[in-house]
C-alpha cells in the first residue's frame, strides 16, 4: 500500500498509508484529528541504475568544476588523457597488387 503525505495547518506534515482510490481524500491528523489536504513530494527516484546516477552527478558537477588537462600541472583528473598520450592503431596497409588499379592491371600483363 502507498504512503501519501499531508499537511496539518497547526502540527505539520504527516504520512497515512491509503489505497489508491482514497489517496485525494482528505486524511485526519493524528495530533489534532482535523482534515487535511494531501501535498504533492517528489517521488523518491533511487531505483535508477548506479551507472546512470554516476554519470548525472559528474555531468553536474563538470557544469560547475570543469576537470581540463594541464600540461604544465599534467591531468587534473585520472581518467582523462591527453592527446599526446592517446594511443592509435596503426592503418593496416595493403602492399600487393590491387585488380581494381589500373598500374597493377598492367603490370601482371
Amino acid at each position: 500500500m502507498p504512503t501519501y503525505d499531508y499537511h496539518c495547518e497547526k502540527d505539520g506534515p504527516f504520512e497515512v498509508f491509503r489505497s489508491i482510490d482514497e489517496r485525494d481524500a482528505p486524511a485526519i491528523c493524528p495530533i489534532c484529528g482535523m482534515l487535511c489536504q494531501r501535498i504533492l513530494k517528489m517521488p523518491a527516484l533511487k531505483a535508477i541504475d548506479s551507472n546512470m546516477s554516476n554519470a548525472i552527478e559528474r555531468n553536474e558537477r563538470s557544469r560547475f568544476e570543469p576537470k581540463v588537462y594541464n600540461p604544465s600541472k599534467g591531468l587534473t583528473d585520472e581518467r582523462m588523457t591527453p592527446p599526446s598520450h592517446r594511443t592509435r592503431k596503426p592503418k593496416k596497409s595493403y602492399a600487393g597488387p590491387r585488380s581494381w588499379v589500373m598500374e597493377s592491371a598492367k603490370s601482371s600483363l
